[in-house]
């Protein structure tokens, strides 16, 4: 059955759509400078991050269009799969930052490769997931989220969490608990197999259904750390420039 939009307030609703276009509007940009960046890694350090916004822009999209389908386990995994995206975007600006301002060019284009290069069994290792998951996971326990929201929007939003999705955005855990349901659906465990696909006659499971539907409509919401990621890792070509460029 098609998710029932009607159940969200329009407040929800809307900032969740601001999100999704503020995300459409980040994959549409390309790498530009205003100075020659020929001998640099900053293309490519562009390109990367460019890219976080293209593959969050996409996920997020399917994620939507599998929830009007009534498509809930491939919307679970495309929200899971955004939720990862979202942290190690954030992960990659944090640390291009760092070591920008660590002012060791070697450091820098050694952990950079990590992020452009990396891959399992390859001779350069990618950085792990769960890293960035931490990263995210620390952010929100900072209040960045709330802090990011108008305060109207913020508290709609938790009680829209809290009431419909069972999850409460005051919790320090909170992306930690959301992207945790979200995995106990990607894998065929009892919860993604027989609860969600129960035989005639058995409880059809539409309450938890609907909580696993509002924990992806929120692994979009959560996609303002990116986007917020996302300004901050503009400044990275002039913090660049500013550390390692002579004149």
């Amino acid at each position: 059955m098609p998710l029932d939009l009607n159940d969200r307030s329009p407040l929800v609703l809307e900032r969740i759509r601001q999100v999704e276009v503020e995300l459409s509007e980040w994959a549409g940009k390309a790498p530009a400078f205003d100075f020659d960046v020929e001998g640099t890694e900053l293309f490519r350090m562009m390109e990367l991050l460019y890219a976080y916004a293209k593959r969050a822009d996409d996920l997020a999209s399917s994620t939507k269009a599998m929830l009007y389908m009534g498509r809930l386990t491939p919307a679970v995994l495309l929200a899971r799969a955004l939720i990862e995206t979202t942290a190690m975007g954030c992960f990659y600006v944090a640390e291009m930052q760092r070591l920008i301002a660590h002012g060791k060019l070697e450091n820098l284009q050694d952990r950079f490769r990590k992020f452009y290069e990396g891959r399992m069994g390859e001779e350069v290792s990618g950085v792990h997931v769960n890293d960035a998951l931490r990263h995210l996971e620390a952010l929100d326990n900072a209040g960045a989220a709330a802090a990011a929201e108008p305060p109207e929007a913020a508290a709609e939003i938790a009680e829209q969490a809290q009431e419909i999705g069972g999850l409460d955005l005051a919790d320090p855990k909170f992306v930690e608990t959301s992207y945790g349901a979200l995995c106990e659906v990607a894998h065929p465990s009892c919860v993604g197999t027989h609860l969600l696909y129960p035989a005639p006659g058995q409880p059809d499971g539409a309450e938890p259904r609907l909580r696993l539907a509002f924990a992806c409509e929120l692994a979009i919401w959560q996609a303002q750390y990116l986007i917020a990621a996302l300004y901050e890792g503009e400044g990275i070509p002039a913090a660049y420039r500013a550390k390692f460029l002579p004149g």
